[in-house]
């Protein structure tokens, strides 16, 4: 079992119970920490993606994307009004699990091999 793995496991009763009181929901919540922890993480399957795409002024722009979080957002009816808006908090990356994948691929930006090969394009500046 990696590090990682172990550590989302370990951690599921911690995030699990600051959700909501309601034991489905709580019951829901661990069975997607479990898929994820025991199917995805130790599969070949990708846990970030990467975004390439550029703009009109010719800049090329690099992201990642979480393909699985582990932080859990809410989305509340603050009305009875159907016409009102939801009140919706995405709640991103307040899982440490998250926030570390994030960080990882921010770092393997920043590496040797990546920089060798963009450091000589026109215009190239590293973020700081």
């Amino acid at each position: 079992m990696s590090a990682l793995q172990t550590d989302v496991l370990s951690q599921i009763d911690d995030f699990t119970s600051n959700v909501i009181s309601d034991a489905g929901v709580v019951a829901g919540y661990k069975a997607i920490y479990n898929t994820t922890a025991n199917s995805i993480l130790t599969s070949p399957i990708g846990l970030v993606e990467l975004l390439i795409g550029n703009n009109l002024n010719g800049t090329i722009n690099i992201g990642a994307a979480l393909q699985h979080p582990f932080s859990q957002g809410q989305i509340y009816i603050n009305s009875s009004n159907p016409m009102d808006y939801p009140v919706i908090n995405p709640n991103y990356l307040s899982h440490p699990t998250g926030t570390f994948l994030a960080s990882s691929q921010r770092n393997a930006f920043e590496t040797d091999i990546f920089c060798r090969h963009s450091s000589s394009a026109p215009g190239y500046q590293a973020r700081s």
